[in-house]
């Protein structure tokens, strides 16, 4: 008994099973992945360079957008939306303390005074969810940072760039109107 249960009969088939190539019908998979490859990189470095451009560039690169009437109306638009959340909280702050603050302090005073401190707890809640909402949109633009933040020294740098902002809006070509806000874009 040269081969005991087949087994040489069982490789030599194993083996040629091995020399034969079996060419895919279809590929399997695109190309390969290669996540530190340069081309992705450059794809994905636009967001996060934005951010962190130091402050005389993004100045630079703020009067460049301005120039796009697109942009300023964009702009324009975001300072019109502010004005208008301005006008409202203003009005509902006035309905229910009056013009002069006159409900704080009479027989309904301390209602009133409840009453004005969740109206206030809501307001901010409003004002914060707009502030983040302008940031968004402002990053979508492609002002530089400017991102969703609620870090101090990034935002007194949005701060400092919006007055940019603002000031290359009104001396663009064709302005319409300068911006007009008390804080925010």
């Amino acid at each position: 008994m040269d081969d005991p249960g087949g087994v040489r009969a069982l490789l030599a088939k194993l083996r040629e099973q091995q020399d034969r190539v079996a060419a895919p019908a279809a590929p399997v998979c695109g190309p390969p992945r290669r996540p530190w490859d340069r081309a992705r990189l450059a794809q994905a470095a636009p967001a996060a360079s934005l951010r962190t451009l130091p402050y005389a560039l993004a100045v630079e690169r703020i009067y460049e957008l301005a120039r796009d009437p697109a942009f300023a109306a964009q702009i324009q638009q975001l300072c019109d939306e502010q004005a208008a959340l301005e006008r409202t909280l203003a009005a509902q702050r006035a309905a229910i303390v009056g013009e002069r603050e006159e409900r704080l302090h009479g027989p309904m005073g301390a209602r009133t005074q409840a009453q004005h401190a969740r109206w206030a707890w809501d307001a901010l809640q409003t004002w914060d969810d707009r502030i983040d909402a302008q940031q968004r949109h402002l990053e979508q633009l492609g002002v530089p940072c400017f991102y969703p933040t609620r870090e101090t020294g990034a935002v007194e740098t949005q701060r400092r760039l919006l007055r940019e902002l603002h000031a290359a809006c009104a001396a663009a070509p064709g302005a319409g109107r300068p911006p007009r806000s008390s804080g925010g874009p």
